[in-house]
């Protein structure tokens, strides 16, 4: 439950891997969503994910050990509007809080709790990324109609005192307005960006094309062996406009990564913003092939966390370990 299943395309270059997700779907639907394909459809209350959370924060407390960060969330957004009534994210923030477990708080929404995220990060607690893939309320309006609009979720990041994260995702390749996303993330105090390409359905590419000419055709993208039917550029044209966007954040004075690549030269900063905090990390692909595993977490230390995370972690290194030795003939 608090462990990201492992995969090929996760395992060897994601730093995050814990979760805790309030809620078992979105009722912001944005029409984009990965996440649709890995949730349900109903959405209720996740109270035993929360309890299991908190016991293993309280037990990581008790060991001593430095605590891995939690995403909250990744496959629904943590603020949307039943968090009004039920109040399940705050809870977990207070959780982190009381236990000092590290959380990368990641939003579409605004008024989430000013103070108890401020709190956080000022113990290096938290880190805030606000989600954005368009910025022209048009534009915006098509994709994501339920949730708030860009402009509303960059100006209510401005006024947090916390290292705040601009998670361009996804990136759409022809219609994300790259350029102007960028300079207004730098004038709302962001200090970083990260990009992740578009990855969907042959059905939603048509949407995509209706908005934009500019939408690249079917042959630039591969079906993923992640999803079924999912299809996501290639490997050649996803550089190229990764590269792009690192352009722009740099002439703006802002980090840069890419989520979920093998490209780590383009990163200026970790992936995750994990630098931010403090926190435990696990090796990827990147620490392997530089051969440099200080201050990270790997191997038997990982049998020292509790079950509920540390063999999901474990499962994870050897999925890195494989693709590190059959695709990247890495000797580990």
């Amino acid at each position: 439950m608090l462990v990201i299943n492992p995969s090929p395309n996760v395992s060897p270059y994601c730093y995050s891997l814990l979760h805790v997700e309030p809620y078992s779907s979105c009722s912001f639907k944005c029409t984009y969503c990965f996440a649709r394909w890995y949730r349900g459809e109903v959405l209720q209350q996740q109270r035993e994910v929360i309890d299991l959370f908190e016991k293993v924060s309280k037990q990581m407390r008790i060991k001593d050990l430095k605590p891995f960060a939690f995403r909250l969330s990744s496959f629904v957004d943590p603020f949307q509007p039943i968090e009004h009534s039920f109040k399940l994210s705050r809870k977990v923030m207070k959780i982190a809080l009381n236990y000092k477990v590290p959380l990368i708080i990641n939003t579409k929404a605004v008024g989430y709790d000013k103070d108890l995220l401020e709190n956080l990060a000022s113990k290096e607690l938290a880190v805030l990324q606000v989600s954005l893939s368009v910025i022209g309320e048009k534009l915006s309006s098509l994709l994501e109609p339920n949730a708030p609009k860009p402009i509303e979720r960059l100006d209510y990041a401005e006024k947090i005192e916390a290292p705040k994260i601009l998670r361009l995702q996804p990136l759409i390749p022809g219609v994300s307005e790259i350029e102007e996303i960028v300079e207004q993330a730098k004038a709302a105090g962001f200090r970083h960006v990260i990009a992740e390409v578009l990855r969907d359905d042959e059905k939603n590419m048509q949407i995509y094309r209706r908005i934009s000419k500019d939408f690249p055709e079917l042959e630039v993208y591969n079906p993923s062996v992640e999803v079924g039917k999912v299809l996501r550029p290639k490997a050649e044209f996803r550089l190229k406009i990764y590269e792009e966007v690192k352009r722009k954040a740099e002439k703006v004075g802002l980090d840069f990564s890419v989520c979920k690549e093998p490209f780590f030269d383009l990163n200026t900063k970790n992936c995750c913003g994990m630098h931010y905090l403090d926190c435990a990390i696990r090796i990827t692909l990147k620490e392997l092939k530089e051969g440099n595993f200080k201050n990270f977490v790997y191997g038997d230390e990982l049998k020292k966390y509790p079950k509920a995370i540390g063999k999901g972690l474990r499962w994870h290194e050897k999925v890195l370990m494989k693709v590190a030795q059959e695709k990247f003939k890495i000797s580990v």
